[in-house]
């Protein structure tokens, strides 16, 4: 449903559906997707009732300055973070509750 409801939005990256890629056989276990202006969209989602995470903290496994790996700027990966959220996708919810996020995610980048 997501991919069929946001996929023309340009402001948005989804992860590829299942079965759309020769190797890609498996399912989604989370909807992670990336979008400009992610803070201002996760904020508009809270406001009409929608929870959304950003994995690790939005940083990269090379920020996280406990683990110390040796490696200082990796710019393509740091704009990654800046950019991914996961939204809504589990087993409790309907066919309505994808179908209301669809249409707020629609209507802040409308």
């Amino acid at each position: 449903m997501y991919h069929e409801k946001l996929g023309s939005i340009t402001e948005l990256i989804m992860p590829p559906a299942p079965g759309s890629e020769e190797h890609r056989f498996d399912t989604f276990q989370n909807f992670e997707i990336r979008c400009e202006k992610r803070d201002e969209l996760k904020t508009f989602l809270a406001d009409n009732g929608i929870g959304t995470l950003i994995q690790w903290g939005g940083k990269a496994i090379h920020q996280i300055r406990g683990l110390k790996f040796d490696c200082s700027d990796l710019p393509f990966t740091e704009k990654l973070f800046k950019n991914c959220m996961l939204i809504p996708m589990n087993s409790l919810m309907s066919l309505e509750d994808a179908d209301y996020v669809a249409r707020m995610i629609k209507k802040f980048y409308s």
